[in-house]
């Protein structure tokens, strides 16, 4: 497991997606500027249960967010 940290502007927000046992997931999208020829990288994150109902609830699309978790393939 890789643990990662990123600071960025929100992109695409997806809605709340709401499972039959009660737990929820909100995935969004993360773009992090390289430093390199002004390139931005892209990364989809997901919030899962109190922190996707949290985050739900006050992000929008260009805000600057810190996230720290870890990275999968």
């Amino acid at each position: 497991m890789i643990t990662i940290s990123l600071i960025g502007n929100i992109g695409s927000i997806k809605p709340m997606h709401l499972f039959d046992n009660g737990s929820q997931v909100l995935e969004f999208t993360l773009g992090c500027p390289t430093g390199y020829n002004n390139q931005t990288r892209w990364f989809t994150v997901k919030a899962w249960g109190k922190q996707a109902d949290a985050l739900a609830q006050y992000i929008e699309k260009g805000h600057k967010l810190f996230v720290g978790g870890r990275l999968e393939d």
